[in-house]
């Protein structure tokens, strides 16, 4: 029979080196694959991709800054993130391959959707909103 002091420094031991183990078993290893397939990449991901650029503008012609330009559906999954138009209405989005529907909104004004595409081989692909004061 092991004294009572000595039990309990072989319990905490124990778990000290449980600790330690499982420490040593999370160390990071670089990147390693939680999976034994390959990785697949999404459709048109190796494919060439195209900036998708334009001016938003009221019916007048005149730039609108700060309009939110964004991808709504799309063939092929593109990030969540809004691209903001520049003081002189300019706006970009570099996008895969595939259709896309592009929405511009500004508050005081209507928001306009418009349809894209994207081909293979495109560089540049020019798609200019004009928006309507709302009523």
């Amino acid at each position: 029979m092991l004294p009572k002091n000595l039990k309990h420094w072989l319990v905490y031991f124990s778990i000290l080196l449980g600790a330690l183990l499982m420490l040593t078993a999370c160390a990071d290893r670089g990147d390693q694959s939680v999976s034994n397939q390959e990785p697949v990449s999404p459709p048109a991901a190796g494919s060439s991709t195209a900036a998708v650029t334009g001016i938003v503008s009221d019916v007048d012609g005149k730039p609108l800054a700060e309009v939110g330009v964004a991808v709504k559906e799309g063939s092929v999954a593109t990030p969540e993130k809004l691209a903001l138009t520049g003081a002189d209405g300019k706006y970009i989005w570099n996008l895969p391959v595939g259709t896309f529907k592009l929405a511009a909104n500004k508050d005081g004004y209507a928001g306009q959707v418009l349809d894209v595409e994207v081909k293979a081989g495109d560089q540049q692909v020019e798609l200019n909103f004009k928006l309507e004061k709302a009523p």
